[in-house]
C-alpha cells in the first residue's frame, strides 16, 4: 500500500519551508492544478512480503501513470524512518527524478 499526493512546485516549496503540515496538502491542492511534483507520503507492506522491492515497484508505477498526464519533475518526502528515506531515495533514483526531503 502507498500514498502518493500529486502537487505544484509552489506546494511542494512551501511544504518544505514548513509553512503548513502534512495534513494540509490536501487542502492547498487544488483540482486541475498542474501537478509538477509528487510527495511520497506512505509506504506500508506486511512484514512477509517485505524487503522484496514490492513498494519500490508499486511507487515507480503510480509515478510513471502521474507522468503520463503532468509534467512531473520532483519528488519530496517527510522520512520518519532511516528506511523510509533510503526507500525515498531508491525511487527517486529509479524515477531519475530529483528528491527534496523536508528536515
Amino acid at each position: 500500500w502507498i500514498l502518493l499526493i500529486p502537487t505544484t512546485d509552489s506546494v511542494m516549496e512551501r511544504f518544505l519551508r514548513k509553512e503548513f503540515s502534512e495534513s494540509e496538502l490536501l487542502e492547498v491542492t487544488q483540482p486541475g492544478d498542474r501537478f509538477e511534483a509528487v510527495y511520497l507520503c506512505s509506504a506500508l507492506v506486511l512484514p512477509e512480503f517485505r524487503k522484496q522491492g514490492r513498494a519500490e515497484r508499486v511507487a515507480l508505477k503510480a509515478i510513471h501513470e502521474i507522468a503520463a498526464d503532468y509534467p512531473v519533475k520532483s519528488l519530496y518526502v517527510w522520512p520518519f524512518s532511516e528506511e523510509g528515506e533510503r526507500l525515498a531515495k531508491r525511487i527517486a533514483d529509479q524515477a531519475s527524478l530529483p528528491l527534496h526531503i523536508r528536515s
